[in-house]
C-alpha cells in the first residue's frame, strides 16, 4: 500500500444524521461495517457498505467499498470502485492518495491475470499429458493382449480335422442291399433253367405233296 494512503484505510463514511430514516440506517450500517473492517472480516464490511450506499449515494463509501475489495483482493473491482471515488472529486490529497492505490491495484490485477493464465495453461498441459499417457496405457494394454492371444493360439495343438462322411456306395447297407439282389437273380435265373420244357400238343405241318 503506497506510503501516502496508509491514513486513508477508511474514510469517515457520513455526517451525523439529521432525522432521515435512510441517512440514520446508511449510518447504523456504515458503524457496523467499520467494526468489522477493524476486525479484519473483509466480507461483512464490504457487505455492510455496500447496503450503507444503496441507502445513501456518500461519495466516501465508495472508497471504503473499493478498500474491502483491495483486502479480499478483487483487484478489478478495487480499481472499479476507487476510481467512482475519484471521479467524484474528492480533495487533492485524498484524489492523490486514490490515485497511488488504483496503480497499485492495477498492477497487482496484471499480476493476477498472469498467474492465472499460467496456471490455466500448466492445468492445460497436465490435461494433455494426462490424456497421451491414457492413450499410451491403453495401446500397451492391446499390445499385450494381442501377443497373448497369439501365443496362446502358437502353443495349442491345433484341433482335430472334421471327419467326412462316408459315401453311400461305401456303406455296409448299401452292399448288403446289392448282395440281396445279386444272389436273387441268381437264384431266378437257376430257377428258369431247371423248369421242365413242355410236349407239343399238336402234329407238325404235313406235306400233301
Amino acid at each position: 500500500m503506497p506510503t501516502s494512503a496508509l491514513a486513508l484505510v477508511l474514510i469517515v463514511a457520513l455526517a451525523a444524521p439529521k432525522g432521515d430514516p435512510n441517512e440514520i440506517a446508511a449510518r447504523a450500517a456504515a458503524g457496523e461495517a467499520k467494526s468489522a473492517y477493524e476486525a479484519a472480516d473483509y466480507a461483512k464490511a464490504l457487505e455492510k457498505y455496500s447496503a450503507a450506499y444503496q441507502l445513501k449515494q456518500a461519495p466516501r463509501l465508495l472508497f471504503n467499498i473499493a478498500q474491502c475489495h483491495r483486502q479480499l483482493g478483487h483487484h478489478d473491482l478495487a480499481v472499479t470502485f476507487f476510481q467512482r471515488y475519484l471521479d467524484s472529486g474528492p480533495a487533492s490529497d485524498q484524489a492523490e492518495a486514490t490515485k497511488e492505490l488504483i496503480a497499485d491495484e492495477r498492477t497487482k490485477r496484471d499480476a493476477q491475470l498472469q498467474k492465472d493464465a499460467a496456471e490455466k495453461e500448466t492445468a492445460r498441459l497436465l490435461e494433455l499429458e494426462r490424456a497421451r499417457t491414457e492413450a499410451a496405457k491403453a495401446e500397451a494394454d492391446a499390445t499385450k493382449q494381442r501377443s497373448e492371444e497369439l501365443q496362446r493360439l502358437i502353443t495349442e495343438a491345433p484341433p482335430p480335422p472334421p471327419q467326412e462322411k462316408p459315401a453311400f456306395y461305401e456303406k455296409w447297407w448299401f452292399w448288403g442291399a446289392v448282395g440281396v439282389v445279386v444272389v436273387g437273380g441268381v437264384a431266378a435265373g437257376v430257377a428258369v433253367a431247371n423248369q421242365p420244357h413242355p410236349t407239343p400238343t399238336s402234329f407238325g405241318d404235313i406235306n400233301a405233296r
